[in-house]
């Protein structure tokens, strides 16, 4: 029998581990293989093949491998990464190698959640992050160790995605997790706005995550939901009507409203919009239009506003961001020199779903 394995630290094609006789000495007791010197039963292959490379301690002692031979290993090529968890190669974990590491450290029936199971379902900052967070049910205990933790929980998640040897959170639970993790901050409003505004997740799941999870920094979760419910699709405009909120004087500002004009003519849509006086606000973001062909029609939009007679203050996320009381200071003088003149003849209608793309 001839075992295939992953190079772990290359991560590249198969390549056949070497098969031997039986081995002698190191209480073998089955056919062996060689890693890195070091002959293995070859039932462990398929094992070190799925954790490339990595492999719990009482793993190895459960398929025969003795104490002294792993002692033997790790004062030469192996060496621990976690407590228990060794590594069957030189050079350092890759990113898929730290998670899988983490996760046998954590224990079988541990579920990864939070920002690093949000990034599992393609949600989140590209950064790597750390720490890797588990939950365990309350007859284990709660522990730490080397950018790892494990919390206990009295709701499990009844429905992981099974990625062997993971079980990630499903993706409500996940990136509710992650918002509480991200705590009150802009990150958790984007997380969240970008998971509903993908369709990776439902508002109703995450608000049910919200309600049935603990209250503990679950406000930046509950902020965001407010802002999807009011039909933010970005975080820009999600601080956009946060800012507004806080106005005395503004009426309630409408995310991306459908907007016509009287001869029937459907008119682009705003980020924002005071619909007493017609006056729409754009929050322009470079990052997501000017390296595309979007910038030159949001330029040509802005000019479409001129056209039937509306009013329209453009921002950038970064001013909204770093000066939000001028921002708003700025909103509340248009409004008020537009009260006192006639509004533009559209007709404009709240959004009433999310534009999922």
């Amino acid at each position: 029998m001839q075992a295939i394995d992953v190079d772990p630290s290359t991560g590249s094609d198969p390549v056949p581990l070497s098969t031997g006789a039986i081995a002698r000495g190191g209480g073998f007791t089955a056919w062996a293989v060689t890693l890195h010197g070091m002959q293995l039963p070859d039932s462990l292959a398929p094992q070190l093949k799925a954790q490339l490379g990595l492999v719990r301690r009482d793993e190895l002692l459960a398929h025969g491998v003795s104490r002294d031979a792993i002692r033997w290993a790790l004062s030469r090529t192996w060496r621990l990464v976690l407590p228990g968890v060794v590594a069957t190669f030189t050079g350092a974990l890759s990113p898929r190698q730290e998670l899988i590491a983490a996760a046998l450290w954590a224990g079988e029936d541990a579920v990864l959640t939070g920002i690093c199971a949000a990034r599992w379902h393609q949600v989140g900052p590209l950064n790597r992050w750390r720490p890797y967070w588990f939950l365990t049910d309350v007859q284990h205990a709660a522990r730490s160790s080397r950018g790892v933790r494990v919390t206990r929980t009295r709701r499990p998640d009844v429905r992981p995605w099974q990625r062997p040897p993971l079980l990630v959170a499903h993706p409500a639970r996940a990136l509710a997790d992650a918002a509480r993790e991200l705590r009150y901050t802009a990150g958790a409003d984007a997380l969240v706005i970008e998971a509903v505004q993908r369709g990776i997740v439902s508002a109703d799941d995450l608000r049910h995550e919200a309600e049935a999870g603990p209250r503990r920094w679950s406000a930046g979760l509950r902020r965001a939901l407010d802002a999807v419910d009011r039909h933010a699709w970005s975080f820009p405009e999600a601080a956009l009507l946060d800012i507004c909120d806080r106005s005395r004087t503004l009426p309630r500002l409408w995310a991306n409203p459908l907007l016509q004009a009287a001869d029937g003519t459907a008119l682009p849509t705003p980020d924002g919009w005071l619909d007493d006086v017609g006056l729409a606000i754009q929050v322009h973001s470079v990052m997501y239009h000017a390296l595309s062909d979007e910038w030159d029609g949001t330029l040509v939009n802005d000019g479409v506003y001129a056209e039937y007679g509306i009013c329209m203050i453009p921002f950038t996320p970064a001013r909204l961001r770093d000066d939000p009381v001028w921002a708003l200071e700025r909103i509340e003088r248009a409004h008020a020199t537009l009260l006192g003149r006639p509004r533009p003849s559209v007709r404009a209608t709240e959004r009433s779903g999310l534009l999922i793309g």
